[in-house]
Order: structure tokens, then sequence, then C-alpha cells
């Protein structure tokens, strides 16, 4: 998928909508001075094959907060959101909570679940565990997930 700063040069690239699929288009709002610090994002213009493309290049990993979600008369779903850092104190719990602990990756879907259960996200963490049950490669992972999905299930 490409990122550009022209609305317009991006429709371009979205296909017309059938039953299959759903026309999107993602609104991101990049404020500079979160940006300051790391390198989130990157003007690659210079770079493109595309003439008048004005690329932009985000950061593997980078986070963005869903502002929102809005159906737009021309059936494209436009979904505003904003590139974050980090270090946003809104989401700092949250990365604390997710830290991997050296084990393995499946203890991530497992903390993660739980911080979707705690918020009423109960379809999207069902969904999380469901994910860790499938990479599942220790005994001593299963035990811990069967005791938290029975938490999660009552």
């Amino acid at each position: 998928s490409a990122s550009t700063i022209h609305r317009d040069f991006a429709l371009s690239f979205v296909p017309s909508s059938n039953d299959a699929t759903e026309r999107i288009l993602f609104e991101i709002d990049v404020n500079s001075n979160v940006c300051s610090v790391t390198k989130l994002f990157a003007n690659i213009a210079a770079k493109s094959a595309i003439p008048d493309e004005d690329g932009v290049l985000f950061m593997l990993g980078s986070i963005f907060r869903i502002k929102n979600i809005v159906q737009q008369k021309d059936g494209i779903c436009l979904i505003q959101m904003c590139l974050c850092s980090d270090n946003d104190h809104d989401l700092k719990p949250l990365f604390m909570h997710l830290q991997y602990d050296g084990n393995n990756s499946v203890n991530d879907f497992v903390q993660f679940g739980m911080h979707l259960r705690e918020d009423a996200y109960y379809n999207e963490a069902e969904r999380i565990y469901q994910r860790a049950l499938e990479d599942l490669n220790d005994d001593s992972s299963s035990s811990n997930l069967v005791r938290k999905m029975d938490i999660f299930m009552n």
C-alpha cells in the first residue's frame, strides 16, 4: 500500500468496492513535535518511482491511535489516525503491561488479551487468546494460558 501526502493521489489507488472488499482510506496526522526525538517517518518523494507521489514511509512498528472512523458519501471508509510515539503518556501503561518477559512470545498475546478484556473488548481478547493457543510451544506456557483463558471465559 502506498502512503502519500496528497488525498486525491491516494484515492487513485483505491479500487472500486464490491461485495468482497471495502474502500478504506487512512488519514494520518503527524505531529512533528512527537517525532522530533525518534524519526518515525521519512519523506521519500525523491526516491519514488512514481512522479508527484510525495510518498511517506513510516518506520516498521509505528503506532497509530484511531481518532475517528467515518463512512463517507462516496462509499469510502475514512479512518482518521494520529502517529504516536512509544513515549506517549496515555500508552505508557499499555507498553509496560505488554513488555516482553524474555520467555516466549505467547506471553505477549496473553498480556495483550488481558488488557483487551479489562477494557471490555471481549471479542478481540478471545481472538488474541486463540492466536496465543496457536503459538504455544511448551507446557508451562500452556498451563499459564489455560488458567488465564479460564478466568476470561468465566
